[in-house]
């Protein structure tokens, strides 16, 4: 990769590091570039240009240099959101002194708007905005090239260029958790007395998850990572607890105050080899898993299993037949009863014992209705 020195001036962006520099153009004060790791060529290589190019298009780049990149951009969209703030009062109370303009010709203002060229700016705001709705409402990342999709985008803004599914699943995906890795980092270093929580499971594709937690002092969690174990054959007590430790050694260790988990051996293993190399951690036992524990030894008593197996009964008939569903339903609703229906309940969740039940006994007065 070229390296240049600077004759005075402006200092030389870092990103012509991953560029080849070439002659000045006829714009003042920019340079023709190369991409070294494509060989794509602009004859007026500006910066931003060039870091959009690594982080969003160049197919060629290593991982390392594209996460740096997004890293970058990401910095550069946090330092300035106070800019943005600022900028936005200021509109807002430009905004509130103009008077209100005819229906003809904000009509106009529209139609002019909608072919108004979108700012990189603006694309990037929309492109946060867009990663973070496939994510959180797990919506699968094809979804952006189906053509309804693209047409309910380009109604809402014409010049606004969707991303292709594999930079949503990729670039922007990983700018995104950079962003958040980014804020929750400062966070973090901010606060002390921590307690990290951590549990593993299976999930439906048959991986072997953990997540490791951060509880705040004012009760704030935070999830640190996850981890996928699929690959180790073993989950020992000794294994988890030279993750745990590793763990905290990267968040600090002094800034952690205890340690809670499940009581299954592996779990309290690790807590124990963490506390014995940081003894001012608390060593803590989750409440809820004891109650669980106790709820499943109370409900293997004959009387819960008789009960249980009723209400089970019950809860099938009502489900299983459409008809005494819907008087069911309709009488629900005369009556105005609040929480629903009937609830399920499921061995691995015990509070569901609870709600079965307790459905039951709330629905009392609808199930006389429908019998009569």
């Amino acid at each position: 990769m070229a390296t240049f020195k600077n004759k005075g001036g402006r200092p030389i962006s870092k990103i012509w590091d991953y560029f080849i520099k070439g002659d000045q153009s006829n714009n003042k004060g920019y340079y023709s570039a190369t991409c070294s790791f494509c060989d794509f060529i602009w004859n007026v290589g500006k910066p931003s240009k060039l870091k959009r190019h690594l982080a969003y298009q160049c197919k060629q780049v290593d991982s390392d240099t594209r996460i740096n990149i997004l890293m970058s951009l990401t910095k550069e969209a946090i330092d300035s959101d106070d800019d943005d703030d600022t900028a936005s009062t200021s509109t807002t109370k430009t905004n509130k002194k103009r008077k209100a303009s005819d229906s003809s010709s904000q009509t106009n203002l529209d139609e002019h708007y909608d072919n108004f060229p979108t700012s990189l700016s603006k694309e990037d705001q929309i492109n946060t905005a867009l990663v973070k709705m496939f994510v959180c409402c797990n919506l699968p990342f094809s979804l952006i090239e189906h053509p309804f999709f693209i047409e309910f985008i380009k109604s809402i803004r014409n010049t606004y260029s969707l991303p292709s599914r594999w930079v949503l699943s990729n670039t922007l995906f990983d700018q995104e958790i950079s962003r958040i890795n980014l804020k929750l980092e400062k966070i973090i270093n901010q606060e002390t007395n921590i307690t990290i929580a951590f549990d593993g499971w299976t999930n439906l594709t048959g991986q072997s998850i953990y997540d490791y937690c951060l509880i705040t002092e004012e009760r704030k969690e935070y999830l640190w990572c996850t981890k996928n174990y699929s690959e180790i054959s073993h989950h020992t007590g000794a294994f988890l607890g030279e993750e745990i430790i590793s763990i905290v050694d990267n968040i600090g260790p002094e800034k952690l105050a205890a340690v809670v988990s499940d009581n299954a051996p592996d779990a309290r293993v690790a807590r124990k080899l963490l506390c014995e190399k940081y003894p001012h951690i608390l060593n803590i036992r989750c409440m809820a898993h004891c109650i669980n524990l106790i709820t499943k030894d109370v409900c293997k008593h004959t009387l819960v299993i008789d009960v249980i197996k009723k209400v089970g009964a019950v809860h099938q008939y009502f489900t299983m037949s459409h008809a005494p569903c819907q008087y069911l339903k309709d009488a629900i609703q005369s009556l105005h009863i609040k929480g629903g229906g009937l609830k399920s309940h499921t061995k691995t969740r015990w509070s569901t014992m609870w709600d079965c039940i307790n459905s039951i006994i709330r629905l009392e007065f609808a199930f006389a209705m429908v019998s009569n």
